[in-house]
């Protein structure tokens, strides 16, 4: 059936990924105590998942067989270097990175369970327990910190045990996996890419002298939107994860109850969508 998406979160799998997150960790380790420049942070991103892939190759179901193994390759740091990036981009408030983490390993341990993958919903379910235990400590007032190297390390984690675990031979998983797993963080992540361009190409037509990048940071994420609409910090990391939720649900739908509630999906998707565009897309031109 459609709903055999396969997957070997094996001992090989955990050793390939340890020595990935290792790359991740020393990097925001010490982009942590003395900065890094964002595209030596790039490189780290990318170094990590080829690290993985070099011990443990991934088939990620995307292409025909008989394909290069190197288009797997490709496809599988661009995911992970994305996903890498929408955790680390989402931390900005206590207890918000972790909780949408948390979000995503419950729906993916449930979504192996249904798929009678045990194996990858005790490795899902451990680490959403985990991750748990962390937010007792990082809520407001945080008393602990993920910081880069935290962060980071959750986004290889999702990216790396979802594509093993739910795998992408289903059309429909290749779809909505993505917005399953980090639909917000993903979210966030387009919004600033095209903010930030969108600016420094106003800055071009002006005539002024371009000085921020697409990576250079700002303070209108999606969380500081929401907090300067007058929400706690409490109060705006639960709505973020309350919206994790649903589009979780929505994601899931086909793949629980087959691929007749696609549309059903879509629908949900676009009146979210809608119902945000007014504020979330605006771009300050000034």
């Amino acid at each position: 059936g459609w709903l055999d998406y396969g997957g070997q979160l094996t001992w090989s799998w955990l050793t390939a990924f340890a020595a990935g997150s290792t790359v991740l960790v020393v990097a925001g380790f010490v982009d942590d105590r003395k900065g890094l420049s964002p595209w030596v942070k790039l490189c780290a991103h990318v170094l990590a998942p080829t690290v993985l892939f070099a011990l443990h190759p991934i088939v990620t179901g995307f292409f025909p067989a008989g394909w290069h193994w190197g288009f797997d390759y490709c496809l599988f740091v661009a995911w992970t270097v994305v996903l890498i990036n929408a955790f680390n981009l989402i931390d900005g408030l206590d207890g918000l990175c972790g909780g949408l983490a948390a979000v995503a390993t419950v729906a993916l341990g449930a979504l192996s369970l249904m798929n009678e993958r045990f194996d990858a919903a005790i490795l899902m379910f451990v680490m959403a327990g985990a991750i748990l235990g962390f937010l007792k400590y990082n809520v407001n007032p945080a008393r602990i910190f993920l910081g880069d190297a935290g962060s980071m390390l959750l986004g290889f984690f999702l990216a790396t045990a979802a594509t093993e675990a739910v795998g992408r031979k289903a059309v429909v998983g290749v779809i909505l996996l993505p917005i399953a797993v980090a639909g917000v963080p993903l979210l966030d992540v387009l919004l600033a890419v095209w903010r930030r361009g969108a600016r420094r190409f106003a800055a071009k037509l002006r005539g002024e002298t371009v000085t921020n990048g697409i990576f250079t940071a700002d303070s209108d994420h999606l969380h500081h939107r929401l907090l300067r609409a007058g929400g706690s910090q409490r109060r705006v990391a639960v709505i973020m994860q309350v919206i994790a939720i649903v589009l979780a649900l929505l994601a899931f739908l086909p793949m629980f109850l087959g691929e007749r509630l696609l549309g059903l999906s879509l629908v949900g998707f676009m009146i979210i969508a809608l119902a945000g565009l007014r504020n979330l897309t605006r771009v300050e031109m000034q």
